[in-house]
């Protein structure tokens, strides 16, 4: 519900509706207690004269020392679709790097200074009992889709 429509319904009213907020928790709480620290992504996008360049559509690279973090091979993420004639291979490289404000988050960063703050907005958050708090940045948790999915289910069968 965006917020003229929820703004304009009647107080009263509104201290019954559960409000959902996905976004993220420290912007919620007006940093109060500091900005919970994500990482983010940086995408690159080439196209290389190479019939199969990875033999695979997504590599990751998990050491810290190797760079980019991962590496997708457009074509092969659907492969039934592609025309094997092309001679070049566009691919996407992805670059992790800490997010500033106004990047995207995509990654939590788990350190024991995030915890703390994670603990205080929970403790704050219980404050308000017409909010539920999910998503990824809402839980300051990384969630695949099907984990993300899955939440939201449960949330909604426990909660609403």
């Amino acid at each position: 519900m965006g917020a003229l429509c929820y703004a304009a319904i009647d107080p009263k009213l509104r201290k019954r509706i559960p409000t959902v907020y996905t976004g993220e928790l420290h912007e919620f709480h007006e940093n109060r207690h500091g900005r919970l620290r994500w990482r983010t992504l940086d995408f690159e996008f080439d196209t290389i004269a190479i019939g199969d360049a990875q033999r695979c559509a997504v590599m990751n690279y998990a050491d810290l020392d190797v760079e980019p973090t991962r590496v997708h091979e457009i074509k092969l993420l659907h492969p039934e679709k592609t025309n094997n004639t092309d001679s070049g291979k566009v691919i996407a490289k992805e670059f992790s790097r800490a997010a500033g404000e106004f990047d995207e988050p995509y990654y939590p960063i788990n350190t024991l200074e995030n915890r703390e703050k994670l603990a205080k907005y929970r403790l704050d958050s219980r404050k308000h009992g017409n909010y539920i708090f999910g998503g990824c940045q809402g839980s300051y948790l990384y969630l695949d889709m099907h984990q993300a999915i899955a939440s939201a289910l449960s949330t909604f069968e426990n909660e609403v």
